[in-house]
């Protein structure tokens, strides 16, 4: 009898330590999916902001300097410049959404305080109902 007590031990211990490893790799992937589709979001955002950005430039500054070559290397740094800083802020948006995102996986994945808030007080597998005691 005490053989198979610490067979069952040992066959609920191997079963609860393989329990992790599917959360983490769902946990994984998931992130990797909001991660993909923020670099999707943010490629069509910076494209559409790149346009608007450079036609109001061109617009606006075009023909208002005296030097047309130092009208045209004052455009092109201007545009290094936005296009640089509009990259490293993306970058950082995909880092910070990265870092959110596997949190909040986490959360999602992982039953908690927050979801025993709103499960039902369980007696003998009925909600709400007390045991009806046994007879012998």
């Amino acid at each position: 009898m005490m053989a198979k007590k610490n067979s069952w031990r040992r066959s609920a211990a191997w079963v609860t330590a393989l329990r992790d490893k599917p959360l983490k790799s769902a946990r994984f992937k998931l992130t990797a999916l909001y991660v993909v589709l923020t670099c999707l979001i943010l490629g069509i955002f910076i494209t559409v902001l790149g346009y608007v950005r450079g036609s109001s430039i061109d617009q606006h500054l075009s023909g208002r300097l005296a030097n047309p070559a130092e009208e045209q290397m004052i455009l092109d740094a201007l545009w290094r410049d936005m296009n640089y800083t509009t990259l490293w802020l993306a970058f950082f948006v995909l880092i910070a959404i990265g870092i959110l995102s596997w949190y909040s996986v986490q959360l999602t994945l992982r039953p908690g305080i927050a979801d025993s808030s709103r499960m039902l007080p369980m007696s003998c597998g009925r909600p709400l109902r007390p045991c009806a005691p046994r007879s012998r």
